[in-house]
């Protein structure tokens, strides 16, 4: 998921193999907070940063037979409050999560064997490699830094910083991809928030947004990018496309609301039969509370769901290359006075937008998967 930036010491990939998990932490509490500057501290948007004691709560909470809710420990300053009361949880598209699981579950038996393979996980140079090749067939490898973290909450994340122009794209370790699952994630992460990012820098509005009345983007960002992590599904067929990550995340995020980290885990056995994905999952919805065995939390992930669903609802309709001339939602692109703007002359397009029929059929056929009409 596509987040701003924060400005940070450099980290080279050699330096991020094999971290100790105490040094990591130490190293992540000095580069968010520096106590020699004194100027006062901007609060941290805690959606930047992970907790600093994942690996040891996570031990914790195996070693107690998952039945102590791990308290989470974040950098000082951090805006914890402004952060989660910043989407409220709703149950608009819960039904249809629920039917996307259960589908998925009849089709498939569990979660592992969904996104089984014939082939074994990527190492971390393989998976460089292939990031590397994706980058080099845009032309955008120099505009792009990859580095590994054991810390990380998301499998993969970009991360933009406005002032050097340079993206850092993290990938978290273990790595959990193989060679058919990482096309779908460099769709994600590259082809949708990458390249969109790097567009819009073309745009006339770019850093005007307010003077053109550009509104949020987030659900329709995040939507589009889950659709894309399912195109090679519906390309090749090996898979059906469930929408089953965004599925996942929406079912996490509203009993979230409800439920302490124990209580949404247990929920979770049903859909999710690897314990450490499982508290991987919870985790990632219950960020930003410090007790979690307090109901609340994260509830940003419902935007993965209810914005694929959107973008299919209105598939026909919507002119997938004026899409891609920046960070624009669906609202704004359905706005005459800024489709009139869009500058489609200098843009860079995904390879998968370059046979724009079989991309379309694609998005038909993961509409029908999903129960979109």
């Amino acid at each position: 998921m596509p987040v701003q930036k924060k400005k940070r010491s450099k980290t080279k990939v050699s330096r991020s193999e094999n971290p100790k998990a105490k040094d990591k932490h130490k190293e992540e509490k000095k580069i968010q907070i520096n106590h020699s500057s004194p100027k006062k501290k901007e609060a941290l948007h805690i959606g930047k940063i992970a907790p600093l004691n994942i690996l040891e709560q996570q031990t914790l909470f195996f070693n107690t037979n998952c039945l102590i809710n791990p308290i989470l420990l974040y950098p000082e300053g951090s805006n914890l409050i402004g952060y989660t009361e910043k989407f409220q949880p709703h149950n608009q598209y819960l039904n249809a999560a629920i039917n996307i699981l259960e589908n998925g579950l009849l089709d498939y038996k569990s979660e592992s064997n969904f996104y089984q393979s014939e082939y074994s996980n990527l190492s971390q140079s393989k998976t460089l490699e292939e990031f590397q090749v994706y980058l080099d067939t845009l032309g955008i490898r120099n505009t792009v830094e990859i580095i590994f973290s054991p810390s990380a909450i998301a499998p993969t994340a970009v991360t933009h910083n406005p002032k050097t122009l340079v993206s850092q794209i993290t990938v978290g370790l273990p790595i959990s991809y193989c060679k058919e699952r990482i096309q779908g994630v460099m769709n994600h992460e590259i082809g949708t928030h990458l390249l969109r990012t790097l567009n819009e820098r073309k745009q006339i509005w770019y850093k005007k947004r307010d003077k053109y009345g550009l509104g949020a983007y987030i659900e329709t960002e995040e939507g589009l990018a889950s659709l894309h992590t399912m195109l090679d599904s519906a390309f090749s067929g090996r898979r059906k496309p469930y929408l089953w990550r965004a599925a996942l995340h929406y079912y996490s995020s509203y009993y979230a609301s409800m439920c302490s980290f124990v209580e949404l885990y247990q929920r979770l056995d049903r859909y999710m039969d690897d314990p450490v994905k499982r508290f991987k999952e919870v985790l990632r919805v219950k960020r930003g509370i410090s007790n979690t065995g307090l109901p609340g939390g994260c509830y940003k992930d419902q935007v993965y769901l209810s914005g694929a669903i959107k973008i299919l609802q209105r598939r026909k309709d919507i002119d997938f290359y004026k899409l891609y001339c920046g960070k624009l939602s669906l609202e704004d692109l359905f706005r005459q006075e800024i489709l009139d703007l869009c500058d489609l002359s200098d843009i860079k397009i995904p390879v998968f937008l370059s046979d724009i029929q079989k991309y379309k059929q694609a998005l038909d056929y993961i509409a029908r998967t999903n129960g979109v009409e």
